[in-house]
C-alpha cells in the first residue's frame, strides 16, 4: 500500500504514463533522508515508500536502542525530526495535500510512551495553518485484518526474512515481539483519546469481498480522488501487492492450533467495544465492514477474554506450547504431536 501511494503521488512520477495520478498529493520525505537512506545497505530495496520509518524511530524514547545505520550516525534524532517538520510545512505551504504512511506507527501502541510520541507528532511535526496556527485536518487510516491468526503469520514472515530464521513455532514461543501490529483497535483507542484526528478503520476482508485493493480504496474513498470502477482515474498499472504469504499456514503448526489462536486474538479486541458507541461516532468511520462488527457483537457472549496484549500473547504462546511440534526421523517438516 505504501509503495503504491508513493508511486502515484506528485513527487514520484513512476506510473506507466510517466505522470502522477494523484497530482495534488505529495509523499513528502525530506530529500536528505532519501539521499542517505537510499545509499545505505538494507535487507530490502529501499525507496521513499519507507521514508517515514526514520521519523517514528527518531521520536522514540532513548531507552530504545538508536539504529546503527548511516542515517543515525550522521544525524541525531532531534535533527531528523526537525528535518521532517520543516519539509512537511514547506510542502503544505506550496498547496499540496500530504500522504504519509509507515508500518512503524505500531510503535505508538507498543512503546510505553506511545502517547508522548503521538503528542509530539501532532504538536511539533505535522504542519499547522500558516495564518491561523491551527493544526491541519488529519484522517488516520487503520487497517483491521482478519483472520487475525493470518495476520499473526504475516508478522512472523516480516520478522524472519532469512532461510535460517526460526519457523513459526520457534518464533512465537521465543520472540520479544509484543504483537503491536495486531492491535488495530488499540491504535484506534490511542488516537481518538489523545488527538482530534479522525480515524478511518478499514475492514480488509470487506475490502477484498467488494472487489477493491487497499491502495485504490484509500485513494478513492479516503483521499477522494477521481476514480472509476474501483480504480484511480488514469491509473494504467496494477497496484503492487504485499503480504502475499500471510494466508500460507506454517508447516510446523496445524489449522486447529491457528483456530485456537484466532479465538484468543478476537477475544482481546473485546476490550475496545466502547469505541463503537455514540461517543466517537463522529470521528470513527468504518469502511467495508464485514467481520469487525460481528467480532465486537460476539463479545457479549464471552465470559472472559485477555485484558491486556501481554496476556493475549501469553495465551497464544501457551496454545503453541501445548501442541509442541517435533521432527520426524528424516528431519523433514515438523508435525504436530498428538
Amino acid at each position: 500500500m505504501q509503495t503504491n501511494l508513493w508511486k502515484w503521488s506528485t513527487n514520484a512520477e513512476s506510473t506507466d504514463s510517466g505522470t502522477s495520478v494523484l497530482p495534488n498529493w505529495s509523499w513528502p520525505v525530506p530529500p536528505p533522508i532519501v539521499q542517505i537512506e537510499s545509499s545505505d545497505p538494507h535487507p530490502w530495496p529501499w525507496t521513499p515508500a519507507k521514508g517515514f520509518y526514520p521519523l517514528l524511530e527518531a521520536l522514540r524514547h532513548p531507552r530504545y536502542q538508536t539504529p546503527k545505520r548511516s542515517l543515525f550516525q550522521q544525524l541525531n534524532p532531534h535533527q531528523i525530526v526537525q528535518m521532517y517538520t520543516v519539509h512537511l510545512q514547506k510542502v503544505l505551504s506550496e498547496g499540496h495535500d500530504i500522504i504519509m504512511g509507515t508500518e512503524a506507527m505500531d510503535l505508538l501502541v507498543k512503546d510505553f510512551d506511545g502517547p508522548r510520541i503521538l503528542h509530539n507528532l501532532t504538536t511539533e511535526v505535522l504542519p499547522h495553518d500558516t495564518i491561523t496556527g491551527d493544526s491541519v485536518d488529519v484522517n488516520l487510516v487503520i487497517v483491521y485484518r482478519t483472520p487475525k491468526a493470518s495476520h499473526l503469520v504475516s508478522v512472523w514472515h516480516q520478522n524472519t526474512l532469512k532461510k535460517t530464521d526460526p519457523g513459526f513455532y520457534d518464533w512465537i514461543t521465543t520472540t520479544g515481539n509484543e504483537l503491536g501490529a495486531l492491535d488495530a483497535l488499540g491504535m484506534v483507542d490511542l488516537v481518538l483519546t489523545h488527538t482530534d484526528w479522525n480515524v478511518v478503520l478499514v475492514d480488509v476482508s470487506g475490502v477484498k469481498k467488494n472487489g477493491w485493493d487497499l491502495s485504490n480504496l484509500i485513494a478513492c474513498e479516503v483521499m477522494l480522488v477521481p476514480c472509476v470502477n474501483n480504480r484511480v482515474l488514469g491509473l494504467n498499472e496494477d497496484p503492487i501487492r504485499a503480504n502475499v504469504r500471510e494466508n500460507q499456514r506454517p508447516p510446523d503448526v496445524s489449522d486447529k492450533v491457528l483456530e485456537s489462536m484466532e479465538d484468543v486474538l478476537r477475544g482481546y479486541d473485546c476490550n475496545y467495544q466502547y469505541l463503537f458507541g455514540e461517543v466517537y461516532r463522529q470521528r470513527l468511520k468504518i469502511l467495508h465492514s464485514l467481520n469487525i462488527m460481528d467480532i465486537i457483537e460476539s463479545c457479549k457472549q464471552r465470559a472472559k477474554y485477555p485484558s491486556t496484549r501481554k496476556e493475549m500473547k501469553q495465551q497464544v504462546v501457551e496454545i503453541a506450547l501445548a501442541a509442541k511440534p517435533h521432527r520426524d526421523k528424516t528431519g523433514d517438516n515438523a508435525v504436530e504431536r498428538r
